[in-house]
């Protein structure tokens, strides 16, 4: 079969990166790509089916990684590595977008990788941060990753997918652009270069990303201080690499 430029992707990603996915997204959809996104919940009993013929019926299949993105992958029924492997299965384009703070060869990725989701380390991925947000996007859509010949993707897809499909980017298509610091709060808690003890203190507490901070933040002086080993230096130091962020700003 001849070889064409192919402009269908699926987007996978951790409801947790949701910003993120609806980033890629938008400027996916903006430079004349038809995306399938799961911006809105898909009712249980039609998500298996629609998911499902998306990934098949889609020439690129777009990946997000963060430092926790994994963690879930090797419970039973995991939705992200069902996924993952359908796209593999299907010989799909397979783009891992990863963000700030991930790492193949970190433990808790090793850890999770089993399987056929160890493939995704073979593919040429791309790492993505608010900062450079626009840059990536365009390296996304060069000759190296969307903009190259595949062979055609013929799966059909039923009436009843495409009018959820058609559902799903009517919603996503409505919701307003995305800015940088939106991206910025699912950041790695590791972007925001803290000591070790630090950093340790909060991820005790089940922290992650950089929103978790700012959820802490918000409850007051007294509710961070409360936290197992975090003093008045630890929580100076979150405010300090905060405010070099732009997190502690009113702008």
């Amino acid at each position: 079969m001849a070889g064409r430029i192919e402009k269908t992707v699926f987007i996978s990603y951790r409801r947790t990166n949701f910003w993120t996915a609806l980033a890629v997204f938008q400027n996916l959809y903006s430079n004349g790509y038809d995306v399938f996104f799961d911006y809105k919940s898909i009712p249980s009993g039609d998500f298996e089916q629609a998911i499902t013929e998306n990934v098949k019926s889609r020439a690129h299949f777009i990946i997000i990684l963060s430092t926790s993105a994994l963690e879930r992958c090797n419970e039973p029924g995991d939705w992200l590595r069902r996924e993952i492997e359908l796209a593999i299965d299907n010989h799909r384009n397979i783009i891992p977008l990863m963000m700030e703070g991930f790492e193949f060869g970190s433990a808790s990725t090793e850890k999770a990788l089993t399987g056929k989701l160890a493939n995704i380390k073979k593919y040429n991925g791309i790492g993505i941060s608010a900062e450079y947000f626009e840059d990536a996007m365009s390296k996304l859509r060069s000759d190296r990753f969307l903009n190259r010949t595949l062979e055609q993707v013929s799966h059909p897809i039923s009436e009843f997918t495409k009018q959820i499909t058609e559902e799903q980017k009517s919603a996503a298509t409505e919701a307003s652009p995305i800015n940088k610091k939106q991206i910025w709060v699912e950041a790695a808690l590791e972007t925001l270069n803290l000591t070790p003890r630090v950093l340790d203190s909060l991820k005790r507490t089940g922290m992650t990303n950089i929103g978790d901070v700012l959820d802490l933040l918000e409850n007051g002086e007294a509710a961070v201080l409360s936290k197992r080993a975090f003093g008045e230096r630890s929580l100076d130091e979150l405010r300090l690499m905060m405010e070099k962020k732009g997190f502690l700003r009113d702008d």
